[in-house]
């Protein structure tokens, strides 16, 4: 039940900003955390973020036909609520370094969260959208430059441009927490776009 939940609020004090606990009032908020797995584990915190719902439903009904390419930090749901997720992905960046605390430096830093992945595919697909695509950056990427390279340089690429080629498109490299979220509206795909090429089926990938 989402009154197993609580909300965090920011609060003032001589001292700066902080956060209390207050019980959940919105009505919206309520309704989301009834999807979300509850954990029998200790303490859990987490994050929502009803803004990017509210976006992709602004979004959808704007496209006739087309597509929406969403970029971002994230996680399926699966592993964006996981058991040892206990303390959310909320964080503060300022000067390439991350902040003890998510309120530091108020005004001067970057205060960001991941995105739930499956939700806003879910709200997309309410609103009539598909879900055509889900992958990471790593496997993108070795989608969309494979197809550059076989159209500049067939199969004759050089030996430096193929080592090159194997740095950049290193999964440790380009990593996988940045993600890449594709959604259709009238557009019927044979095949996959090139940055899909060697993705997962995105509705099992989403857990759709």
């Amino acid at each position: 039940e989402s009154n197993d939940w609580q909300e965090r609020r920011v609060t003032e004090s001589g001292d700066g900003f902080g956060f209390v606990t207050a019980p959940i009032t919105d009505a919206e908020l309520g309704r989301h955390l009834e999807t979300i797995p509850l954990h029998s584990h200790g303490p859990y915190e987490t994050e929502v973020n009803l803004a990017a719902l509210r976006w992709i439903e602004g979004v959808a009904p704007k496209l006739t036909r087309g597509y929406v390419l969403a970029v971002d930090y994230g996680h399926a749901r699966g592993d964006y609520y996981a058991p040892e997720r206990n303390s959310g992905t909320l964080q503060s960046y300022a000067h390439h370094r991350v902040n003890p605390s998510a309120l530091s430096e108020i005004g001067q830093a970057d205060i960001t969260a991941h995105v739930d992945w499956t939700s806003l595919a879910e709200r997309a697909e309410a609103h009539r959208l598909t879900a055509a695509g889900f992958t990471d950056q790593h496997h993108f990427a070795t989608g969309v430059v494979t197809e550059l390279m076989t159209e500049q340089f067939g199969g004759n690429a050089g030996a430096a441009t193929r080592r090159a080629l194997q740095t950049l498109l290193h999964p440790e490299f380009l990593g996988t927490t940045f993600q890449f979220l594709l959604l259709t509206k009238g557009v019927a795909l044979s095949v996959p776009l090139s940055g899909f090429k060697f993705a997962r089926d995105p509705r099992a990938a989403l857990g759709l």
